[in-house]
């Protein structure tokens, strides 16, 4: 039996493209029967919503028919977003990209580690300070 395939998409960048090459390919290459594009983030929000009404609501699922909202803080290896959630509905037009990440966190916390210890400096190297 085929599986399905969720395929995850960079926030704030326009992948019609890429979204139809892909599928193109997974569906006549591969035979895969239903391919799913998101963002990781909003996977995980609205999984997260799901589990949390459903444990308001005694252990049953529940159509919570109030709109939730959030602000999602999703930091990657490279960049940052905020993506703002009014109604259970992602507001794309206020979602932002912050330039910062994890790799730049590990270089300030090297950097740190060196100016604290400058007696261990040539050991303190970025794959140590990412430990």
């Amino acid at each position: 039996m085929p599986h399905s395939v969720i395929v995850v998409v960079v926030v704030v960048v326009v992948v019609v493209v890429f979204c139809t090459e892909m599928s193109e390919l997974l569906f006549e290459c591969y035979c895969i029967p239903r391919v799913a594009y998101g963002i990781d983030a909003l996977f995980s929000y609205y999984y997260s919503m799901k589990a949390l009404v459903t444990a308001l609501h005694g252990g049953r699922e529940s159509h919570d028919a109030l709109g939730h909202d959030a602000l999602i803080v999703s930091c990657g290896y490279h960049a940052t977003h905020v993506l703002p959630v009014l109604n259970d509905r992602l507001c794309g037009p206020a979602c932002q990209r912050i330039n910062v990440g994890g790799s730049a966190i590990d270089g300030f916390m090297q950097r740190v580690l060196q100016l604290k210890y400058p007696q261990h400096i040539s050991s303190l190297s970025l794959n140590r300070a990412e430990v």
